[in-house]
């Protein structure tokens, strides 16, 4: 049972409770009719919360696969160029190699998987800090003076600060996806007081004053929370 099925069981819970006017009238305040509307709308404002960071993250990671996707071809030319201005065989050499490695793509992944997994950030953390490399070594380098401004030293290094960027915009919207399903899962399932063990409650006194097998509770007696298994 997904999360928001969980929320529909508890909704239809407490349209019941409100049905039965004033024979549902428990003692305990948490029990109450107001405070298991709150409860409710604060659950699915959670809900909607975990919904919108996942949309941006995944937004993010897809903005961010698609301009580092260009990095093998902006290296090519920065090589094509080096190579042009005669620059020694050790620079090429050096050159070469940090280029080599940005050819190299992170390895994909299902779409599901880039707000729980740490590898691909690596990968991409790993990009920038070769393509520095490279344009350091560029800076060492007086014969390498190209015209074209996105080849330039100083526009190099603007765009690998742009790409550091993107990598943080990446980590702090996954903390923030991360973050709001810790808070979903303490309301559905994890505080004393959640729609889990607030659901349990409302059925046992339900049973109580209507008693088993009654109408009244067949209502709500198939209504669960069924906890999924929870990331750690």
């Amino acid at each position: 049972m997904t999360h928001i099925q969980n929320v529909d069981s508890f909704t239809q819970v407490v349209e019941f409770c409100s049905g039965f006017g004033g024979v549902y009238n428990p003692g305990q305040t948490n029990l109450q009719l107001p405070a298991l509307r709150k409860q409710l709308e604060e659950v699915r404002m959670q809900i909607e919360l975990v919904k919108v960071a996942k949309a941006q993250l995944d937004w993010l990671v897809n903005e961010r696969r698609y301009v580092f996707d260009q990095l093998p071809r902006l290296a090519a030319r920065i090589m094509r160029t080096l190579e042009a201005s005669r620059a020694s065989a050790e620079m090429l050499a050096d050159a070469r190699q940090y280029v080599r490695e940005l050819v190299g793509k992170p390895k994909s992944r299902p779409a599901e998987q880039p707000a729980s997994h740490p590898h691909s950030q690596l990968a991409f953390t790993s990009k920038v800090d070769t393509f520095i490399k490279l344009i350091e070594a560029l800076q060492r380098e007086p014969l390498y003076k190209p015209n074209e401004p996105y080849l330039q030293v100083n526009n190099l290094m603007a765009h690998a600060n742009g790409l550091q960027q993107m990598n943080n915009r990446v980590d702090q919207a996954r903390t923030t996806y991360r973050f709001a399903i810790i808070k979903r899962n303490h309301l559905l399932y994890l505080d004393f007081y959640s729609v889990s063990n607030t659901l349990w409650a409302v059925k046992k006194y339900l049973r109580a004053v209507f008693g088993w097998g009654s109408p009244e509770y067949n209502l709500v007696r198939k209504y669960e929370i069924v906890k999924p298994t929870l990331r750690k």
